[in-house]
């Protein structure tokens, strides 16, 4: 048995409970309870004011952006360039923009280089206009083409078959682009290479791009327009009706 003069073992600690209601809940957080019912209360205002004009203006403004979007992305997806670049020591580099969509790539030394000419074009062909009427011209676009001798070819029966002499070198002649570069870009793309065939400069390079499609054009315009009117026309605040007595 313990002894008399011990002092008795302190009971074990209870944790401290939070008193219940009538129904026998514990209740909780009061501070969170009432943030979540100012939360509530908002939600419901905001959704009460909100009308069906506004949903609608709101959701066609979201559309027309996302159709302008549509546009910048087709026309930066779809980018291609054409380029001529030459130097002295490191040759010329020819990417060429076909009308299929595709680049091609030559590559020959800069003594290789015979012509360069600011032609017209259509359908990514160069044309003859000696016999054209100006009405016609007019429906042409501008294109710059390079003549240049190839490598000497190969013998074999490719050669025979194509007419070609072993050891003799061709001339090809590319155009640079399929699509319209403008009068202004092609005359002086003719001139910076014809200095550059002169040796009046080094180095040149002429490079044309085409950054733009149809459907981006159209997906742009529309979708701005739309835009626009949706901004001036549309309903951002429901109105108060009041009723009548």
């Amino acid at each position: 048995p313990p002894p008399r003069d011990a002092a008795p073992a302190a009971p074990p600690r209870r944790r401290a409970m939070l008193p219940t209601t009538r129904d026998g809940m514990r209740p909780g957080n009061p501070a969170l309870k009432n943030a979540l019912d100012t939360v509530r209360e908002s939600v419901s205002r905001t959704a009460e004011k909100t009308s069906p004009q506004v949903a609608l203006t709101v959701g066609w403004l979201a559309c027309s952006l996302l159709v302008v979007l549509v546009g910048v992305a087709h026309c930066w997806g779809s980018a291609r360039e054409a380029s001529l670049a030459c130097g002295e020591a490191g040759g010329c580099v020819l990417l060429a923009h076909t009308l299929d969509d595709r680049i091609v790539r030559y590559q020959f030394g800069a003594d290789a280089l015979v012509d360069v000419e600011a032609v017209r074009t259509r359908d990514g062909e160069s044309v003859d206009t000696s016999n054209m009427r100006r009405r016609a011209m007019k429906r042409l676009g501008y294109g710059l083409e390079v003549t240049f001798r190839e490598q000497e070819v190969t013998g074999g029966a490719n050669a025979e078959m194509e007419g070609n002499d072993v050891g003799k070198k061709t001339n090809k002649k590319v155009l640079l682009s399929a699509f319209s570069i403008g009068r202004r870009k092609s005359r002086k793309a003719k001139t910076d290479v014809l200095d550059f065939m002169d040796r009046r400069t080094k180095e040149v390079r002429v490079a044309f791009s085409k950054s733009w499609t149809v459907v981006g054009i159209l997906c742009i315009f529309f979708g701005s327009i739309s835009s626009v009117f949706t901004c001036a026309l549309g309903e951002f605040e429901s109105r108060k009706v009041k009723k009548r007595r």
